[in-house]
């Protein structure tokens, strides 16, 4: 594919663990960029897997259950969307 997704502890980042992406060009990979909120939180974002156009990973911040939850945002046009 064309997009690359992960899970970074790196500075500047909206908590421990954010999600972020890259994308394939004519060039190489593009700088990576923070999925920012609602999808990143100040808490743990960890193990992106997309699926068309649904975006699983798990949290300990979103409600759930506790600790590491399986949570899907839709993901559409670059754009994350409602969080399940």
């Amino acid at each position: 594919g064309s997009l690359l997704f992960f899970a970074s502890n790196q500075p500047d980042g909206l908590g421990g663990w954010d999600i972020y992406v890259c994308r394939r060009t004519a060039n190489g990979w593009s700088t990576p960029a923070n999925l920012g909120a609602p999808l990143n939180t100040p808490g743990n974002e960890i193990t992106p897997y997309l699926d068309g156009n649904n975006l699983y990973f798990s949290s300990d911040h979103h409600r759930g259950m506790g600790g590491m939850d399986v949570f899907r945002a839709d993901y559409t046009n670059q754009t994350i969307g409602n969080i399940y």
